[in-house]
C-alpha cells in the first residue's frame, strides 16, 4: 500500500473530523446569448514538431451544455491538443470549427476571442501587481467597462474565496489560491466555452475538491 503524502492525510483528517469542503458557487452569466447545438467540431487535427507528431489526426464533436476530459499519460498530446484549439499552436493539417465559425487564420480567432475562456496548469500573474490590479488588467484586455469590472472581481472574489487576498501579491500565496484567481480571470469576460488544461495539478487535495 501507498503512503498517503501530506496533502491527502490532511484532507482525510478533515474528513475523519466531520469537516464539510466549504462549496464553490458561481452566479450564472448576466449576459443570454444564443450558443449553437455543437460549439466545437475537429476533424483530423493534427500537429507535428519536426518528424514528430504529437497529435494525429484526431476527431471530436463537442455539443452545448457537453462537458468533454481529454485522458492520457504525459506527453501524450493533451495539451498540444488544447493550444491548437486555442490557436497557441498553429494545426498542420485538419478542419476546426468554433461555435459555428470556420477557422482557418488569426482574424477568425480573434472574432471569437470574447467568447472562449482558458485556464491553464501553471497560470501567469504579475508579480508586482496585487491579484485586484492583475484582475483588472485582464478585464481591460477584453474592454470591460471600469465599474463593471470591479463589481464582477468583487463577486468572484466572494464566490471563489479570494476575498481577503485581493490586496496580495501573488507570489506571497499559495497555489491552490492562485489558480481560484485563474479561474476568476478566464471567467470575467463570460466566455461561452471554457477550457480547463489540468487546472488542479499541484495544488492541495481540499482545494482540488473544492473546484470539482
Amino acid at each position: 500500500m501507498q503512503k498517503a503524502d501530506a496533502r491527502g492525510t490532511f484532507f482525510i483528517s478533515a474528513l475523519k473530523k466531520g469537516k464539510s469542503i466549504p462549496p464553490i458557487d458561481v452566479t450564472s452569466k448576466e449576459t443570454a446569448e444564443e450558443i449553437p447545438d455543437i460549439v466545437m467540431e475537429a476533424k483530423g487535427l493534427t500537429k507535428r514538431f519536426g518528424k514528430f507528431v504529437a497529435d494525429d489526426h484526431i476527431d471530436l464533436t463537442l455539443h452545448s451544455n457537453e462537458i468533454v476530459g481529454l485522458l492520457g499519460a504525459n506527453g501524450t498530446g493533451k495539451t498540444t491538443f488544447i493550444k491548437m484549439l486555442l490557436g497557441l499552436y498553429p494545426i498542420d493539417e485538419g478542419e476546426l470549427r468554433l461555435l459555428g465559425s470556420v477557422i482557418k487564420s488569426p482574424n477568425d480567432r480573434q472574432k471569437l476571442k470574447s467568447k472562449i475562456g482558458y485556464v491553464s496548469q501553471h497560470f501567469a500573474l504579475y508579480d508586482n501587481l496585487s491579484i485586484r490590479e492583475n484582475l483588472i488588467y485582464f478585464a481591460n484586455m477584453h474592454q470591460i467597462p471600469m465599474q463593471k469590472s470591479l463589481k464582477i472581481i468583487n463577486r468572484y472574489a466572494v464566490e471563489l474565496g479570494f476575498k481577503e487576498y485581493l490586496d496580495e501579491l501573488p507570489s506571497t500565496l499559495p497555489l491552490g489560491i492562485n489558480q481560484r484567481f485563474s479561474v476568476a480571470a478566464a471567467l470575467l469576460h463570460e466566455p461561452v466555452m471554457l477550457f480547463l488544461d489540468e487546472p488542479t495539478s499541484g495544488i492541495d487535495a481540499v482545494a482540488r475538491s473544492q473546484f470539482w
